[in-house]
């Protein structure tokens, strides 16, 4: 029977960059389809004839259910795993972002909001957790920063693709293609995601071998850190550097495409 490999003779593979490209891929997804709704707001006011402050409601219910959605996703994925929780979550949101073309009310729009702000919860704390048990401690920044990337490609991607599919095929089009999107990173991620704590291509801590799992500690206790304070004040994002210019290249992304929404849809209807 050949010998199993010694937890220091484990080396770290370079695959972990294949689950770091899915975690990339899936928050470009996420962030895509949460601004899809806001792209097709020019057409979708002479269907709904919402007010602007009924259209504002519906994104606020989105919000609340997003944060909620935080808290359930952590505790699940830690129960249930990385694999089976992320791949809730993305299926979850992808549903969800594919039933607003079912949508004809402003009720419906707020049912599908809320859907898709509890799917998309799980994504930022799934793909922390896989950060965290494929990459050794000295690179988890880098992933991190890569994937997290993504959401600024999502906000840049979704105003050069939302308005032109919808004019072309329909603005039910862009939600059923956000959720096959979906559908179809969810294949790859059953495809190519492994368990590092049962493969040798486990993340590894210096020497080689694998990082020793962190202590727990009670939720009262984190109080206790500073750095715990000073990550919910950066949270702020007013307090945070570079995110003044960050949601100025957004909201000018953003508004360039409901502009070239609204101007192809004035064009539509004056012929």
């Amino acid at each position: 029977m050949p010998r199993q490999p010694e937890a220091s003779e484990m080396p770290q593979s370079n695959y972990r960059w294949v689950i770091c490209a899915l975690l990339f891929f899936a928050t470009t997804i996420n962030y895509v389809d949460r601004q899809i709704l806001s792209l097709l707001k020019p057409l979708l006011d002479n269907e709904l004839h919402w007010t602007n402050a009924q259209f504002g409601w519906v994104n606020a219910l989105f919000q609340g259910a997003y944060a909620f959605s935080y808290l359930f996703f952590g505790w699940f994925i830690d129960r249930y795993g990385i694999k089976i929780g992320y791949a809730v979550s993305i299926a979850a949101w992808s549903l969800a972002a594919a039933a607003h073309a079912l949508a004809n009310t402003i009720g419906g729009f707020a049912v599908a909001r809320v859907a898709l702000g509890l799917g998309e919860g799980g994504n930022i704390p799934g793909a922390i957790k896989a950060v965290s048990v494929w990459f050794a401690k000295k690179d988890r920044v880098l992933a991190t920063t890569f994937f997290n990337s993504g959401s600024n490609v999502g906000a840049l991607l979704a105003p050069a693709l939302v308005p032109p599919l919808a004019l072309a095929y329909g603005w039910h089009a862009a939600f059923i293609s956000a959720g096959a999107a979906g559908f179809l990173w969810l294949i790859a991620w059953f495809v190519y995601f492994r368990d590092p704590t049962k493969k040798t291509l486990a993340a590894t801590g210096p020497g080689g071998a694998p990082a020793a799992p962190e202590p727990k500690l009670p939720w009262k206790a984190l109080l206790r850190y500073r750095q715990t304070m000073m990550q919910d004040l950066t949270d702020y994002k007013p307090l945070t550097p570079g995110y003044s210019a960050i949601g100025r290249m957004r909201g000018l992304a953003e508004l360039r495409g409901v502009m070239h929404g609204l101007r192809a849809a004035e064009r539509h209807f004056a012929t």
